[in-house]
């Protein structure tokens, strides 16, 4: 075997341990993550092409070889075996610059594995702290899902107690209010009573003087009372509410007349009398009203005396006031 083909052997030798230290650290150096191996899978590209070209240098090698053994023979002279000092310098020469090349790619293949080896450490590293920050995480919003749970059911407890203290409070309005409209009314009615006392009175005081001129020819016997009672104008109409208990709307109003809505089916009777009240803005008493017409469904009230408040239509007609 001739020198340049021991190079060439030497060569592939070294070429060849270099790939295998390669794929022996490629391999020890492989990680399940993506990016180290887009990482290695680079660098055996890199190491792919280098063998190519290596591949191509022993080609021209070879041809060069070659194209020398050819030109010795059209010059009818053996191929030398390298034994020209010069000659053979020159090829290990080449050799030696071609193992330096190769021994600083393997160097720095050599320190891009550390370079990985560190790169995957972090990877690992910070995946470590992403999962205990992970954790963590999961722990406090547990945590605060339980205080949401809590606040939750602190907000419910306090609408419950809300709309129960809301009850109560509407509750006690309608009390008040019917307190109020029931004090209303019993004022109306002791007015109206104190009025028919008066009047009868008045007729008393009349029938007594009747009866004194009588007996003594038209003239009045002395001490006998011949003037009415003061305020007279306390006569009114007497109070006639119908025997149940009815109660109705303000369907219209026509000045001194109101529509209301029940009638003769509801059991109202022409010359009944009826309240006029109205629940809202704090509840008021506005007045009395006699049924002059009556209808099936329907009748036709006029104001007793002056409402104290303006009517409106929807203010309540009824016997009583709240069922009092």
């Amino acid at each position: 075997m001739t020198v340049v083909g021991k190079i060439l052997v030497f060569l592939n030798l070294v070429f060849s341990i270099v790939v295998g230290v390669f794929a022996i650290m490629t391999h020890a150096a492989g990680t399940d993550y993506k990016k180290a191996n887009d990482a290695y899978h680079q660098r055996y590209q890199v190491l792919l092409a280098s063998q190519q070209a290596s591949e191509k240098e022993r080609a021209d090698l070879r041809n060069e070889r070659a194209a020398l053994v050819k030109s010795f023979q059209e010059a009818g002279v053996a191929f030398p075996e390298l034994k020209d000092p010069a000659q053979a310098e020159k090829v290990a020469q080449r050799a030696v610059a071609l193992l330096e090349q190769r021994g600083k790619q393997i160097a720095d293949l050599q320190v891009a594995v550390k370079r990985s080896e560190k790169e995957v450490g972090d990877l690992k590293k910070t995946e470590a702290a992403t999962r205990s920050a992970s954790e963590a995480a999961k722990v406090d919003i547990l945590r605060r899902e339980n205080e949401a749970k809590q606040l939750r059911k602190s907000v419910e407890d306090l609408s419950a107690r809300n709309i129960e203290l809301v009850g109560d409070f509407n509750k006690l309005r309608d009390r008040t209010v019917t307190a109020e409209l029931s004090l209303a009314t019993t004022k109306e009615y002791s007015e109206q009573l104190l009025a028919e006392v008066n009047r009868q009175k008045i007729e008393l005081v009349q029938l007594k003087a009747n009866f004194a001129t009588a007996g003594t020819g038209g003239k009045v016997m002395p001490g006998t009372p011949t003037t009415p009672p003061t305020r007279p104008d306390l006569v009114k109409a007497k109070l006639n509410p119908p025997p149940e208990n009815i109660e109705g709307r303000i369907t219209r109003i026509d000045g001194n007349y109101i529509g209301i809505s029940v009638g003769s089916d509801q059991g109202l009777a022409r010359g009944n009398t009826m309240l006029v009240f109205r629940l809202s803005d704090s509840g008021k008493y506005i007045g009395q009203v006699r049924i002059v017409e009556v209808n099936p469904g329907s009748a036709v009230g006029q104001w007793i005396d002056r409402p104290r408040y303006s009517p409106k239509v929807g203010d309540r007609v009824g016997s009583r006031i709240l069922g009092n």
